[in-house]
């Protein structure tokens, strides 16, 4: 295959920011950079491999700037002007929310691949400390959900088996969800109390954020009142939800997974997966939600 190097004046020397390691090491001699045959644009990183079925973040080394976020075939090539799960991509592959390339600071590689390794080239996870034999221990004769944010792994463990394991990713900011907008993750032990089929998440299953120890937080810190959390007690104590207060709302397990954490305090999964993890449990399931 006659492979051409796409001129540097068009993308500039670059260095990639990734998620995983690819298994495919050394695939080719060529240097760091983009480059163009007839099926389309693909990446070689500084160790000689092409980036598969992944999102992969490309800087500009020279000059320090800001990476963006670009999207990867099953073959290596390209994604352009389309949606990646539920993830849109522009003209230049660049993954945009609300028409805005989504940037980070740029990073040397080297410094990502342990950080941001959760996820392999077949999007599955490739680390975790979860005691996975704690949590069927526990789920014997009932289902939970288990949410782990270090690993970045939704489970579902049902009687006693872990029967499902998800990549996710979470809030913008990390730490424990205090209160709307603070675009964190909650933690602790919730349930699902809403599902919802369809609009532009896919698949939504509501968190029964928040509960009785956050509403304790909120009025110990100021951020709600006492009728407020005694309105939070009485949801909980119906295995309902109270979404109408300044702790936040709305706090679900979605589909159209960012590549990055940038929810405002949802769990976000691949489309495929929210799917089958809505259909795999009902109103009532145990959520157990970890740092």
């Amino acid at each position: 295959m006659n492979k051409k190097r796409i001129a540097a004046g068009c993308f500039g020397l670059v260095a990639a920011l990734f998620f995983g390691l690819t298994a495919y090491a050394g695939e080719t001699d060529q240097p760091e950079g983009w480059y163009q045959d007839e099926k389309g644009t693909y990446f070689v990183d500084y160790r000689g491999n092409y980036p598969r079925n992944r999102w992969y973040w490309i800087g500009d080394r020279q000059n320090r700037g800001d990476a963006a976020c670009y999207y990867f075939d099953k073959d290596g090539y390209l994604v352009k002007s389309g949606e990646v799960d539920g993830c849109t991509v522009n003209r230049e592959g660049q993954w945009i929310v609300n028409g805005e390339v989504q940037y980070r600071p740029f990073r040397d590689s080297h410094l990502n691949e342990t950080t941001e390794q959760f996820e392999d080239e077949y999007g599955q996870p490739v680390y975790s400390d979860i005691d996975e034999k704690k949590w069927c221990e526990e789920s014997a004769g009932t289902q939970m959900i288990l949410v782990d944010k270090d690993s970045h792994r939704v489970q579902l463990y049902t009687n006693g088996n872990k029967v499902r394991d998800y990549c996710a990713t979470f809030g913008e900011k990390d730490g424990k969800k205090h209160q709307e907008g603070d675009m964190h993750t909650p933690e602790g032990e919730y349930y699902v109390c809403k599902k919802k089929a369809g609009g532009h998440l896919w698949r939504a299953l509501g968190i029964s954020y928040p509960n009785k120890s956050d509403a304790d937080y909120g009025v110990a810190h100021g951020i709600i009142d006492e009728k407020a959390r005694q309105a939070v007690y009485a949801a909980n104590d119906a295995k309902s939800y109270n979404w109408s207060t300044n702790l936040g709302s709305y706090v679900e397990i979605h589909g159209n997974r960012p590549p990055v954490n940038a929810t405002r305090g949802c769990t976000a999964l691949r489309n495929s997966d929210v799917e089958d993890l809505y259909n795999q449990v009902g109103i009532g399931t145990r959520i157990v939600m970890m740092a």
